[in-house]
């Protein structure tokens, strides 16, 4: 853990130079991308509340409100009006949090441009993650946060100043704000904080040190306290999984961050679902071999504090299922880990080839490759991964537009998974001459809209009354006029 002099000042201009291009790219997804059906959620029926009510759900009990990203939309849609950008500008912010933030840390673990340049890239590459620092949900928010959470308990660790240990806890508690899956996290950070200051040498401070961790605690869980139970009570978690957490965690977390893609033709994601399982247990043997060496010392290492953490995470996720039957997360629930999982792979490969400098940073450009093939394979300007059938909504709205240049009432009716994005760019962009059917789970063959956009599977019900136009992906999603 000890700081290379290897650095220059120019260094800091390539790091700000990358971080400007995937902020860049990211902005640019953020206004091109058609607005998915759970943003647009968000923005019709929480942002509008009061601030007491998005808080503490007063009014519902649906966990698409992730309280601090409402609360951004809210705050920037009035200062700058409605448009996609500014409703997904909370998770943009994000993302500048969350890079320049990793860099930091990096630089204060190993202040050596190549280490650093590596872990950049690791932390950054990885497109499912991306996907939420440009959409207007909570989990890229959440990830920020947590991150400059650890960031703030690595300089406490390193320091022993009780600031960073104030800020570690705030941050964390902000990032549960953001996103309530990260309680797991902040569950994981209070024991794991308690072991160390139980531990260490000087016990005359420990009163200061538990303070802050105990009043920053007992704030969150009355913020959270009625949101939960709203959402326990009526049973809002049934699109997580109930089969393990192999099966329903880290199974569609691997899939999802492969973003569809094939490679070597490999198409089941088991295949590299088996790969992270390799990897995580040759870290667990370094960390045991570490504390069999150095006992309680090996706490000094801050990968190993943050193999504990995401241990700590799993293991309390599947307490949760067994203990108080709370489901196991989906992947975009469970996305936060994956940089706290990529910081113990850069830290350690760090640690265990610190004299072999070369062979260090060949495996590190290895990883490297790995991020910047699969950016480059998977970035695009069109679709979110989760959301990717939302992809066309502002496409059809613009066919339609062209089509009547006079501007004549034109009615428009839709499968429910379209409503909620083509409600929002209908609204944004003044399409004033369009009527948009209501939302409605159920297709509706007999109504006399000029225009049906369905899913292809629906096709079928709705030609009684209706003509296939055209199609989109492929195909799967299908334009129709009243014949």
């Amino acid at each position: 853990m000890t700081n290379s002099p290897v650095h220059k000042p120019y260094y800091d201009n390539i790091y700000l130079f990358i971080g400007l291009l995937f902020t860049a790219y990211l902005s640019a997804r953020a206004i091109i991308i058609p607005m998915t059906i759970d943003e647009a959620g968000t923005y019709f029926n929480y942002a509008p509340l009061k601030v007491w009510y998005i808080i503490f759900y007063t009014k519902d009990s649906t966990p698409n409100n992730h309280v601090l990203n409402t609360l951004g939309i809210k705050l920037f849609t009035q200062l700058f009006g409605v448009t996609p950008f500014t409703v997904r500008l909370t998770n943009l912010l994000a993302f500048v949090l969350y890079f320049f933030v990793s860099v930091e840390l990096l630089k204060k673990i190993r202040n050596e441009f190549w280490f650093v340049l590596c872990g950049i890239f690791i932390l950054v590459c990885n497109p499912y993650l991306l996907d939420f620092f440009a959409l207007a949900r909570g989990y890229g928010l959440s990830i920020g946060l947590m991150v400059l959470s650890i960031y703030k308990f690595y300089q406490y660790l390193t320091q022993k100043n009780i600031h960073h240990l104030t800020y570690t806890y705030i941050s964390a508690a902000l990032a549960v704000l953001a996103n309530f899956t990260l309680h797991n996290y902040y569950l994981v950070l209070v024991f794991l904080t308690m072991v160390i200051i139980l531990t260490e040498s000087n016990k005359k401070d420990i009163f200061k040190k538990i303070l802050p961790v105990f009043l920053t605690t007992i704030v969150l869980a009355a913020l959270i306290y009625n949101p939960i139970k709203k959402m326990v009570s009526t049973d809002q978690f049934v699109y997580w999984g109930t089969e393990s957490f192999y099966k329903s965690t880290l199974l569609p977390l691997v899939d999802a961050m492969r973003y569809s893609k094939l490679y070597f033709g490999i198409k089941p994601a088991t295949v590299f679902t088996i790969l992270f399982i390799i990897v995580y247990i040759g870290l667990s043997a370094y960390v045991i071999q570490q504390f069999i060496k150095h006992r309680l010392k090996a706490l000094a290492n801050f990968g190993i504090i943050c193999y504990l953490v995401l241990s700590g995470i799993v293991t309390v996720t599947i307490l949760q299922f067994y203990l108080i039957d709370v489901p196991f997360l989906n992947a975009r629930g469970a996305v936060f880990m994956y940089p706290i999982f990529a910081l113990i792979v850069i830290i350690t490969i760090s640690n265990i080839f610190t004299q072999k400098q070369r062979l260090r940073n060949l495996i590190l450009a290895v990883f490297l490759c790995i991020g910047l093939i699969h950016f480059f394979n998977t970035a695009n300007f069109r679709y979110y991964r989760d959301w990717w059938f939302d992809a066309h909504t502002k496409d059809v709205l613009t066919w339609i537009d062209e089509h009547h240049p006079q501007k004549e009432k034109v009615t428009l009716n839709c499968s429910w998974i379209f409503n909620n994005s083509l409600h929002f760019h209908k609204d944004v962009s003044n399409f004033y001459n369009l009527e948009l059917a209501t939302f409605n789970h159920d297709i509706q063959p007999d109504g006399n809209y000029m225009y049906y956009y369905c899913q292809r599977g629906e096709v079928e019900a709705l030609s009684k009354n209706y003509v296939e136009l055209f199609s989109y992906h492929y195909g799967e999603f299908v334009l129709m006029q009243h014949k």
